[in-house]
């Protein structure tokens, strides 16, 4: 039973590294628990916010011009213009198909605009638009209904296209 006593008793130099070695590990999950505790708090702390999007575009446009469309994106906490914005503007036929999809950026002043050419031979009527933004750090928006504009053959001389320009919704 002694010689059991004397082989169980740790040596000096072995009571030192067993003390170090424990020390070391504990340091090392401190750091990284440290380090883990950092990141996350710092993900968390990331806060969503809200865009406010302004459309412009002419309600009615003649068969053979262009059909402008701007979008102007905002922070509505601070109103402050959102860069680096991704647009998505789609384009429906009259009766609902659509045409064709346009993905745009946001410039330093929170606007992208789309210069839609409307050919000669381009079909009457109703054409809708639909927007989608994108930006990091805020939710995504949208225009909650379609907006719509009219390709028109001709415009009487009393209706002036004048009259029509610029429509415009704020979507917040």
């Amino acid at each position: 039973m002694s010689h059991f006593l004397n082989t169980a008793r740790p040596k000096p130099v072995s009571s030192v590294m067993l003390i170090f070695s424990l020390v070391s590990v504990s340091i090392l999950a401190a750091v990284i628990f440290t380090s883990s505790e950092g990141y996350y708090a710092f993900a968390q702390t990331e806060i969503q916010r809200t865009t406010e999007l302004k459309v412009k575009f002419d309600v009615l446009v003649e068969r053979g011009n262009d059909q402008n469309i701007r979008v102007k994106v905002n922070d509505v906490g601070s109103g402050d213009p959102v860069s680096g914005a991704t647009v998505t503007i789609t384009i429906y036929f009259p009766g609902g198909a659509p045409i064709r999809q346009f993905t745009l950026l946001s410039d330093n002043d929170g606007k992208a605009s789309l210069k839609l050419p409307i050919d000669e031979n381009a079909a009457l009527g109703e054409y809708g638009i639909d927007l989608d933004v994108v930006a990091l750090g805020y939710y995504d928006s949208f225009l909650p209904n379609q907006v719509f504009f009219a390709v028109m053959s001709d415009v009487d001389e009393d209706v002036s296209l004048e009259d029509y320009k610029d429509t415009s919704q704020t979507i917040s």
